[in-house]
């Protein structure tokens, strides 16, 4: 572990750049998941003279994370958030898609079009009324 420090800092000193990794290490209670930040302490004349190190145990809310996927991806739906301001854009969307649909949560979530351009053709005119989407429909699907 001390030679995978070592080289992550070797990088930020020799590159000047900043570098974010994830990373595991066993404590007494069990593993732990960390992200930690390196970033370049420059001189005066910008040289980095030595390197600042940020690291975030991210063990409690993976784990959190993973327990609400599973009940959101153990319903009979999928499960949405999304952006009314943005054209119905969504922020988040549970993987029982790929179930229900057969489609990838990421598709989804890749393309604000995604879902309105799988709605029947026939039904997209009432749908897109029905969310107040004024005159021609979005992202010239009419």
């Amino acid at each position: 572990m001390a030679a995978k420090f070592r080289d992550q800092n070797r990088l930020v000193i020799e590159t000047g750049e900043a570098l974010q990794t994830p990373g595991s290490l066993r404590h007494p209670d069990g593993l732990h998941h960390w992200i930690s930040h390196r970033f370049p302490i420059v001189d005066q004349d910008g040289h980095t003279v030595m390197i600042g190190i940020n690291a975030i145990d991210v063990t409690e809310p993976m784990a959190t994370k993973a327990r609400l996927d599973q009940v959101l991806d153990s319903g009979p739906a999928a499960i949405y958030t999304c952006d009314p301001g943005r054209g119905f854009a969504l922020s988040y969307i549970s993987e029982k898609t790929k179930t229900l649909g057969g489609w990838e949560a990421r598709d989804f979530l890749a393309d604000s079009r995604f879902w309105l351009q799988h709605v029947h053709p026939e039904d997209r005119p009432w749908v897109c009324k029905r969310l107040g989407f004024p005159g021609r429909l979005p992202g010239g699907l009419d």
